[in-house]
C-alpha cells in the first residue's frame, strides 16, 4: 500500500529514493517518523512537502475509502504473519508485554473492524498535533535549517 508521502515525494515529483513512515511503540510513549532519502539540494523541497501533507492530515483527516483500505491492509498484513513463526512469537509476546494478554486472530480483527473515522481523527490530532522535531543527516549545517518549521 502506497502512502501518501511516497505518491507525492517519489512517484509524482521523484525528489526521493526512498520516503516513508513507521512508528515505534512503548508503553505509555512512543514516536511516529517519517525517512526521506533525498539529495542535499532538494532537501527543503522534501521538508515543505512533508509539513504540507501532515498539516492536510491535521486540517482533513481520512476518508471512508481510505480507512477501508488501511483495515484491509492491516488485516491482510495479519493473516500472511501467521505463516512465518517469527512474526507469530513477536505479535504473541509483543502483545503479552503491553496488555497482559494474548488476544485471538478473530478478536484482533474485530478491534481493527471497530475502528472509525472518529477514532482515526482523534489519534490523527494526539500524534501529528504535537510538537516536530527534525534531524537531517547530509553536508549541512544547523543555520541551514534555522527557518525550518518543526513545530
Amino acid at each position: 500500500m502506497s502512502s501518501r508521502l511516497f505518491q507525492e515525494i517519489r512517484e509524482r515529483r521523484g525528489l526521493a529514493y526512498s520516503v516513508y513512515s513507521y512508528r515505534s511503540a512503548y508503553e505509555g510513549a512512543g514516536s511516529l517518523a517519517i525517512y526521506a532519502g533525498t539529495a542535499p539540494g532538494r532537501v527543503h523541497e522534501v521538508l515543505d512537502l512533508v509539513h504540507h501533507e501532515i498539516d492536510h492530515m491535521l486540517a482533513s483527516g481520512i476518508d471512508a475509502r481510505e480507512l477501508e483500505l488501511a483495515k484491509g491492509h492491516l488485516k491482510g498484513t495479519m493473516a500472511l504473519s501467521l505463516e512465518d513463526s517469527a512474526a507469530r512469537m513477536s505479535r504473541i509476546g509483543r502483545s503479552q508485554l503491553v496488555h497482559g494478554e494474548v488476544d485471538t486472530f478473530d478478536e484482533v480483527i474485530a478491534h481493527i473492524d471497530a475502528v472509525t473515522l472518529d477514532d482515526v481523527a482523534r489519534v490523527i490530532q494526539a500524534v501529528l498535533g504535537n510538537e516536530r522535531v527534525l534531524a537531517v543527516v547530509g553536508p549541512f549545517e544547523e543555520r541551514d535549517f534555522a527557518a525550518s518549521r518543526v513545530a
